[in-house]
């Protein structure tokens, strides 16, 4: 299967890095510029740009001739609906998007085992299914899942780690520890996280304090934090609370301990200052 990538961010370049690894031969151009004629020489076009850059694209893709290639995107919070300008032009159209995180167009992440979420017409959706077997992903078709609430899960899981790991980093920094020594820790610290999850699923890999029912340490906790900015104190206590329902699923602590642990979660009352009587 010949494959056209289309953009030369992050993702079209470790997709690429990946598939030049079987025998699919592939091209990479950029998204900027003349775009070539495609032909009857590509099955698959793959456009790899961001979600707000999709639909200008579509818009000079609309300008070739009808190719026998299908054409997907990689975008996670759009439907195939944003190709649809294409029907009748092409083979067919799709979204395949890789649920992966793509950080740096020069360190690729591994491909292995990765979800993707492919949606759209039959030949499209065929044709991605190849790609992502081909690039040792897992295609899956979700009915009835938005792309907003796939793309916002995503986010939460991928973008909000790396939120925590930088919150977690800054707290013990601040404490004394040698900054150099602080994220490797944390990564290998997540990376334990991530195996738990793969082994022992939910609720079973939470760990710590809340799963024990331990509010003094929790309220220790906040109380170290007390310098911190307002934002990693929010981070800390709603993630805390998020907690409390894999700690009630797992039945460890008894419930009286969780309301207490609870409790110790709360947002901390504000002290209004008293009034002079003489100025009332």
């Amino acid at each position: 299967m010949k494959v056209l990538f289309i953009g030369r961010g992050k993702v079209a370049r470790a997709l690429q890095a990946q598939l030049r690894k079987t025998d699919h031969p592939s091209r990479l151009i950029p998204s900027r510029g003349r775009l070539p004629d495609l032909g009857d020489d590509v099955d698959l076009v793959v456009l790899c740009v961001r979600d707000d850059a999709l639909d200008a694209l579509v818009g000079r893709l609309v300008a070739q001739r009808p190719s026998r290639a299908a054409i997907v995107h990689v975008a996670g919070g759009r439907g195939p609906e944003v190709l649809s300008g294409l029907a009748g032009r092409c083979a067919g159209v799709a979204r395949a998007h890789p649920l992966v995180s793509f950080a740096s167009a020069r360190v690729h992440p591994n491909l292995d085992g990765a979800l993707w979420m492919i949606n759209g017409d039959r030949v499209a959706v065929l044709r991605a299914r190849r790609l992502a077997r081909a690039l040792g992903g897992v295609p899956r078709s979700w009915p009835g899942v938005a792309p907003a609430s796939y793309h916002a899960a995503a986010a939460l899981a991928a973008n909000g780690t790396a939120a925590l790991a930088a919150a977690a980093t800054r707290v013990l920094v601040d404490a004394g520890a040698p900054p150099a020594e602080v994220l490797p820790a944390i990564a290998v610290l997540l990376r334990s996280v991530v195996e738990n999850l793969q082994r022992l699923g939910l609720p079973g890999a939470l760990t710590g304090p809340i799963r024990r029912g331990d509010a003094g340490a929790v309220a220790g906790h906040r109380a170290a934090m007390s310098s911190q900015s307002v934002e990693i104190q929010e981070l800390y206590r709603w993630c805390g609370l998020a907690q409390l329902g894999l700690a009630h699923a797992l039945g460890e602590a008894p419930p009286a301990d969780l309301a207490a642990v609870e409790r110790a979660l709360r947002p901390k009352p504000r002290v209004r200052p008293r009034r002079n009587p003489a100025t009332r």
